[in-house]
């Protein structure tokens, strides 16, 4: 995987990531709106919630090595409390 800028926009999720470990509780709002940018930049739907699941599930079918795929898997193992919509890819890992 390249540079999280390049491949993710304008360094949105870099500096939620950033934000997360300054201050945990109050970050991964943050990031999860990030994240939705992030998709949304690249072309994907993330509303209404039916929306971004369908593009969730496009991400995990293309699989690992995809950087959206990468992404959510790790921000699934973070806290998947805060990222329900990702938990098929916390089954998915070993």
């Amino acid at each position: 995987m390249g540079d999280a800028d390049t491949l993710l926009g304008r360094g949105e999720v870099r500096t939620a990531l950033e934000a997360l470990k300054a201050s945990p509780r109050r970050s991964w709002a943050g990031l999860r709106e990030a994240l939705l940018r992030v998709l949304e930049n690249r072309g994907f739907f993330t509303r209404p919630a039916a929306a971004l699941n369908a593009s969730l599930e496009e991400i995990r079918r293309i699989g690992p090595g995809f950087d959206l795929y990468d992404l959510c898997e790790t921000l699934a193992r973070g806290e998947a409390a805060a990222f329900p919509e990702l938990a098929p890819f916390v089954k998915e890992m070993p």
